[in-house]
């Protein structure tokens, strides 16, 4: 009995390292970061419910890209971190075609000075 029981927990444990390595691998492809994309702030406005970003996205790329997330990081003027605003919303560009996203955060931030985006699909 122990003779079958040890090599079927062995086979399993074989599996489940495969499927965890499998699957992680499969998170970073999602997670890519995508350079092709110029990204240009329009507006930063402080407003009485919090802080407003518009930006301007421009596919540089012969085919369409779909955005998955935009992290937002905010810097003072001594480029320290202030803060990292993230963007979920699905975003299409078609190729070679611009789109214009407000993003609104509750928080203000009035010493922002420098602002980096990060595009992943």
């Amino acid at each position: 009995m122990k003779k079958i029981i040890i090599p079927i927990i062995v086979v399993l444990m074989i599996l489940t390292i495969i499927i965890l390595v499998v699957g992680n691998k499969e998170q970073q492809k999602d997670k890519q970061e995508i350079k092709n994309i110029k990204v240009t702030t329009q507006t930063f406005t402080l407003t009485d419910n919090g802080t407003e970003i518009e930006i301007k996205l421009k596919n540089k790329n012969k085919k369409e890209i779909t955005i998955k997330q935009i992290n937002i990081t905010l810097y003072d003027s001594q480029n320290k971190k202030i803060t990292t605003i993230g963007y979920n919303k699905k975003t299409t560009i078609k190729d070679n075609k611009e789109k214009t996203i407000k993003i609104v955060d509750k928080e203000k931030y009035p010493s922002t000075t420098n602002i980096k985006y990060k595009l992943t699909k």
